[in-house]
């Protein structure tokens, strides 16, 4: 029975289409970081915003598709303009997961979506098992981890409400909390509100936090 609810999980996130979430990981201020943000499953996209020292500053932040990422950093405007190279609230540049952690967040929330189900037969043979019941933001769930290492936490109805996991790159163990399913859009910036990179590469890695 709770190899069958496994199995349909991540499926079942690409049916709701999206949903919105909250990550931590770590401490504030001593190499961790507190996250929020969207994801929309159906479309491949998911915007993300990084606290990295306090909960009241946006240090980093990133929307990125199957064109590219728009990432934005604290006073990002106000240096471009400064430094004369206009105004812009986001920069353009390419998706890699091995090079920047926001993008290996970015792309381990996305397979959260899967576009088919499991096989539960081979869900329980290949070693995943049930760590019991626990109630999560006021929802009963079922504690199961899967043969990749990751810990859900998966509600009778197939909502994941909470995922477990450590994710490469990262010191310590990320906690994703997911809610507001179907109700999540995530918009993208207008290609005019960004500039390339390679443009402001110079200022832009005095600029961005090692993240």
């Amino acid at each position: 029975k709770e190899s069958s609810l496994l199995s349909q999980t991540l499926f079942h996130n690409n049916q709701i289409a999206n949903a919105n979430f909250t990550i931590k990981s770590g401490v504030l201020g001593s190499g961790g970081f507190v996250g929020e943000g969207k994801v929309d499953w159906k479309n491949q996209i998911v915007a993300i915003k990084v606290y990295l020292h306090t909960e009241d500053q946006i240090d980093i932040g990133a929307i990125t598709n199957s064109d590219g990422v728009f990432e934005s950093v604290l006073d990002l405007n106000a240096e471009l303009t400064a430094a004369g190279k206009g105004s812009y609230n986001w920069i353009k540049r390419n998706f890699d997961a091995s090079k920047y952690g926001i993008d290996a967040l970015s792309q381990f929330i996305l397979k959260l979506g899967a576009t088919a189900p499991d096989n539960p037969l081979l869900i329980k043979q290949n070693g995943a098992q049930i760590l019991g019941v626990e109630n999560v933001n006021g929802v009963k769930t079922f504690k199961m981890q899967n043969t990749d290492a990751v810990t859900y936490y998966v509600a009778e109805d197939d909502t994941l409400m909470r995922v477990e996991a450590d994710i490469k790159g990262f010191k310590g163990a990320a906690t994703i909390d997911l809610s507001g399913q179907t109700q999540a859009i995530v918009d993208l910036p207008a290609e005019s509100d960004a500039i390339s990179i390679d443009k402001v590469s110079e200022l832009y890695t005095k600029l961005r936090p090692n993240f």
